[in-house]
């Protein structure tokens, strides 16, 4: 080896001697003595700080050069995406996938705000009102709509009583005369009580009508199979039905879907008609998510 390759490794390593960087973790701070405890891979050391003061908890790089020691903060992302806002502090995770909750200052920040982060003061600035040039950030995709569920429910019953007594299985109105459809539990068995209904939608086929300009007058009925008898009274609720098909989205869907009513009716006094029987009459369409 010659004189001047020794030389250069001599200098290596008296630099390495004076010169190092690593991490460590804060685990005290004496504003006092204007030092921190900062754990090192099991040792403790205390030792002053360059830049901005270190919090109990954050990251810092050590640095010894020529036999002095301090440490510097070791920042998270400068900015990140509001998650969450509550007691007066908000949830942000950083551009560095980190989560952090601070405080925050101004107006309350709102989910999905993209807001700054003063880590030395572990503090939530305002939202931007756009992001910066040459940020990095790419906006999550939205999640995905849920699936919409549709389907047809057909009645599996239907029938006309007058004075108290089955007439037959039309479902035939007059001034004496009562009808209805019932769906037994098929509507409130598909259909979970926590979910929306966003389209519900009763159709009609009609035999005859002898007064179409007289509307029908409908409620609803909780019998999940056809009664001996059925009369105005066992109806609740009252809609005009002018057609052949109602929008039943609300009150009624509502019902069915729980299970607090299981078919729909037509008072007597509302017309001269007969609607078909079921199942060909009476089918109720609904979506719901």
């Amino acid at each position: 080896m010659s004189s001047a390759e020794q030389n250069q490794r001599d200098l290596a390593a008296i630099r390495a001697r004076l010169s190092a960087s690593t991490e460590g973790l804060v685990t005290a701070q004496d504003w006092d003595n204007q030092e921190v405890t900062v754990s090192l891979g099991g040792t403790d050391q205390a030792m002053r700080w360059a830049g901005p003061a270190p919090w109990p908890g954050d990251r810092v790089r050590v640095v010894t050069n020529a036999r002095n020691t301090w440490c510097e903060l070791v920042e998270g992302a400068p900015m990140g995406t509001v998650q969450s806002v509550a007691s007066s502090r908000a949830t942000v995770l950083g551009d560095d996938g980190v989560s952090y909750t601070y405080p925050y200052i101004g107006s309350v920040p709102g989910a999905s705000d993209r807001v700054g982060l003063l880590h030395s003061h572990r503090l939530v600035l305002g939202a931007y009102s756009a992001e910066p040039a040459d940020s990095e950030f790419v906006a999550p995709p939205p999640p995905p709509k849920p699936a919409v569920t549709k389907r047809s429910f057909y009645p599996t019953w239907s029938g006309n009583w007058s004075d108290g007594t089955y007439r037959g299985t039309a479902a035939e109105i007059s001034d004496s005369r009562t009808a209805a459809y019932g769906y037994g539990t098929q509507i409130r068995d598909s259909i979970p009580n926590s979910a929306t209904i966003t389209r519900a939608t009763l159709y009609l086929t009609e035999n005859w009508d002898y007064v179409p300009g007289v509307a029908s007058s409908m409620g609803t009925h909780g019998y999940s199979a056809r009664p001996s008898t059925m009369g105005d009274g066992n109806l609740s609720g009252s809609y005009s039905v002018p057609g052949l098909s109602l929008n039943i989205i609300g009150t009624i869907a509502n019902a069915l879907k729980t299970g607090s009513a299981f078919g729909v009716g037509f008072r007597s006094e509302n017309g001269w008609r007969q609607y078909g029987a079921a199942p060909i009459s009476g089918r109720i369409y609904m979506e719901w998510d």
